[in-house]
């Protein structure tokens, strides 16, 4: 949840920035079309260069703080301090991008966050499932069910209170979790206890049969 605000509010505080210096971008044929005075800088809030676009052969290689460079031809991204990435563009044949699509893309973004933080709070479910699995001496084929069940309430209840504008404090969505998943460890260990019971032969009572039968063979 907390996590959902921060990624939310940095979107809203940047976006603005960042949308209002992209320009208008043609691909076509594999060759980037572009009208602007170049080398084009898209810069941080802080002004060190973020993105280079230049198509005029002047710069084929990044060597400031920047993040990606455009060429003609390629979009080269860094990867570490000294290490990039090259993409040939030869294979598209068209493509645009603008201001306006990248804005919609970030809105995606938006609308995506409780989905992906639903498989994240259910992974780490499972995680902590899995710990107490040497505890338990259960068959792993059970835990992602009842991962998945203990997780539900937390996520249905967070789905509520952000539709509502409520913010609750996080503990609670983990206690909630933390309680599901204990009834749900308690309620399997008493099935599989009983199940066991009842599976579990009688051994007197097969000695006991085994018996009679030697005792009616001699008998006859």
């Amino acid at each position: 949840m907390n996590l959902r605000k921060k990624f939310l509010t940095h979107l809203d505080a940047k976006e603005l920035q960042l949308l209002n210096q992209i320009p208008e971008i043609h691909i076509k044929n594999g060759t980037v079309l572009f009208d602007q005075k170049q080398p084009y800088y898209i810069r941080r809030a802080d002004g060190s260069p973020m993105a280079i676009i230049d198509t005029t052969g002047s710069m084929n290689y990044i060597d400031d703080e920047a993040n990606m460079l455009l060429t003609e031809t390629k979009l080269i991204v860094r990867r570490g301090a000294k290490y990039f990435n090259t993409l040939d563009l030869a294979q598209v044949e068209e493509f645009t991008i603008n201001k306006f699509i990248i804005s919609n893309w970030l809105q995606t973004s938006k609308q995506t966050i409780a989905p992906v933080s639903y498989g994240l709070f259910l992974m780490l479910s499972c995680i902590f499932f899995c710990c107490c699995w040497p505890l338990s001496g259960w068959w792993f084929r059970r835990h992602p069910r009842i991962a998945t069940a203990a997780v539900t309430p937390a996520e249905i209840l967070i789905t509520v209170s952000c539709a509502a504008g409520i913010a609750a404090p996080n503990i609670s969505y983990l206690l909630l979790s933390t309680l599901y998943l204990l009834i749900g460890i308690l309620s399997c260990k008493g099935t599989s206890a009983k199940q066991d019971k009842l599976n579990k032969p009688n051994l007197l009572a097969v000695l006991e049969e085994d018996l009679h039968e030697d005792a009616h063979s001699h008998a006859t």
